[in-house]
């Protein structure tokens, strides 16, 4: 179900604003509250904002338009949860195939380590297990 953004309710001494600034343009994903366009009467700027997340259809206006109440700004087409989900979806996918891609392990592109940095990191951890397991030997053959 798309939503109809219009200008909205002004006072009656003001039949007509302009529009000052637009801040999206089609196609562009918003958020709930993100800005979406300004009016402004010579006194008074007025920021209108998204309804709820969405993505930016149509704009049928323009910066420095005279506008009157009510006048279609934009289409606006709501996204739900699942939205989101093929949204994420996508993000990992690019991310896998860019790992089937590169040489690199996944966690070095996240933690931007060195290699040699793990090597040295896998021989520590690898010490210390030995340490921990010499010492609960001796401590087995001690209470013995």
């Amino acid at each position: 179900m798309n939503i109809d953004i219009r200008v909205p309710d002004l006072p009656e001494s003001d039949d007509k604003v302009t529009i000052a600034k637009i801040y999206v343009e089609p196609g562009q994903q918003v958020e709930i509250n993100d800005p979406l366009f300004d009016i402004e009467n010579g006194k008074v700027v007025l920021e209108v904002s998204a309804p709820q997340n969405g993505i930016i259809e149509k704009i049928d206006i323009r910066p420095k338009q005279h506008v009157k109440a009510k006048q279609l700004v934009m289409h606006y087409a709501p996204t739900h949860p699942s939205h989101r989900i093929e949204q994420a979806d996508k993000v990992v996918e690019q991310i896998v195939n860019k790992q089937n891609q590169s040489s690199t392990s996944i966690q070095e592109q996240l933690f931007h380590v060195d290699p040699t940095v793990h090597k040295s990191l896998n021989t520590g951890i690898i010490y210390s297990l030995v340490a921990i397991i010499f010492s609960v030997f001796v401590g087995i053959l001690l209470l013995e």
